[in-house]
């Protein structure tokens, strides 16, 4: 009887230990340290670990308690767009070159000078690797949802545009293209924005007020955290306050803010499970041909009216996410199913009570969306027995797996809407 209960002991030690964080001391970490720390940058209740779930992290020291700083990082030891803007060369300053950009090129001069550079500790601890989608594969590409592909054809035209600036005015400071990516990304994922605590990046006046922060991107991210974060202007530093709790030991995170996974996969390089934020866009051109075939006898004037109609209802930004249709999306299907005649009562389905349904708009309602989620699922997302595979045949954190996910994430939203819609057609005031 000992035996199998000695087993079981030691079978849970020996998960507890794998479950245990490790301190980083690698030597670029340990310079990085210490410039922060000669710097003036206060890390005193976090330090640097790997953990099992979450890689490269920031483990609590002692005991957080919420009001408690994360990091306070001196202005002195970060550099803006703004900073490095009137360094460049008149050529380069004067060409439309945004903030991302600008400090990659920074860094690329810095990198340069090899250790003579004062950046030169936060140079050599930046990852070796990317997992952003702009420096995925053709085949890693093709496991993308098509909105997020799109956004990643726009961003590598901007970095091509950005390296030709580059390369035409101030050749001395090129050495390559892929150098010149591996640093943009770098920048990409690890700008902040010197703005007050209670201003968003969204309100900031200029693309030059992005910043590189030392030691802050060691921070994970994670939906639930609460934090208060931004440029405190009386004491001069870029402060980050948890409102959380964390024990001894235990893995502290901040949040980036409330981005979908498509936004974290594009910026940052990876994605959440049961991301609260996440949602899936429809694009109302899908629409249009479904229009011709709920509306034969006025195809000719539907497309034009009831897009009309949607956008004086400002309805054109549809979505589906875990929880089913967006209202956004339910309302724009109650206005598509009236029938040209009845087209003047749009606002009652909008704004009133919507009593003026019947099953046969309410059965309308409920092919044209369902239509709809088979379109999109066709058009806007790969194959689900693609993305499956991709997952059983790669690792959890390639690019491969990474875009999978997305596209699976995606796929569960349409099953969540269509059955939703599958319901409201059986029962009519089940949903509204």
């Amino acid at each position: 009887m000992g035996y199998p209960r000695t087993k079981r002991k030691r079978k849970r030690q020996l998960k507890r230990k794998a479950e245990r964080p490790i301190r980083v001391f690698s030597p670029c970490i340990v310079s990085l340290l210490q410039w922060c720390s000669t710097g003036g940058v206060d890390i005193r209740t976090i330090s640097p670990a790997v953990f099992p779930n979450t890689g490269r992290g920031m483990m609590a020291t002692q005991s957080i308690h919420p009001g408690d700083y994360l990091v306070s990082i001196p202005r002195s030891m970060m550099v803006s767009a703004a900073d490095v803007r009137p360094t460049l060369s008149d050529a380069v300053a004067a060409k439309d070159l945004d903030g991302v950009a600008v400090l990659a090129l920074y860094l690329l001069v810095e990198q340069s000078k090899g250790c003579t550079s004062e950046w030169s500790p936060y140079i050599a601890a930046l990852p070796d690797s990317y997992s952003l989608p702009v420096c995925f594969q053709p085949e890693e590409l093709s496991l993308l949802p098509h909105h997020v592909l799109q956004r990643v054809k726009v961003q590598r035209e901007c970095l091509r545009r950005s390296y030709a600036i580059i390369e035409g005015c101030a050749p001395e400071q090129c050495t390559s293209y892929e150098s010149f990516v591996k640093l943009w990304c770098g920048v990409n994922t690890r700008t902040v924005y010197l703005t007050d605590v209670a201003t968003t990046p969204e309100n900031t006046d200029s693309q030059d007020d992005c910043a590189l922060a030392p030691f802050l991107d060691f921070l994970n991210h994670t939906p639930t955290a609460r934090v208060e974060a931004g440029f405190n202007s009386s004491t001069q530093c870029y402060e980050v306050v948890t409102c959380d709790c964390y024990m001894r030991g235990r893995e502290v995170f901040i949040c980036y803010g409330p981005h979908s996974n498509s936004k974290l996969l594009l910026d940052y390089g990876f994605v959440v499970s049961d991301n609260p934020h996440s949602a899936m866009t429809i694009d109302i051109g899908l629409i249009l041909p479904l229009l011709a075939k709920l509306h034969p006898s006025s195809r000719h004037l539907a497309s034009a009216c009831y897009i009309r109609v949607l956008q004086q209802a400002e309805l054109l930004e549809l979505s589906v996410a875990a929880d089913g249709c967006s209202w956004k999306l339910l309302r724009a299907l109650d206005i598509l199913s009236l029938e040209y005649h009845d087209l003047g009562k749009w606002r009652d389905f909008v704004y009133g009570d919507r009593s003026a349904a019947n099953t046969k708009h309410v059965e309308r309602k409920s092919q044209l969306g369902l239509d709809l989620c088979s379109v999109a699922r066709a058009n806007l997302l790969p194959p689900r027995h693609q993305c499956t595979m991709a997952l059983r045949e790669h690792a959890v954190c390639s690019n491969s797996s990474l875009a999978a996910r997305l596209s699976l994430e995606h796929h569960a939203f349409l099953d969540v809407a269509e059955e939703e819609l599958r319901l409201l057609a059986e029962s009519p005031a089940a949903i509204t």
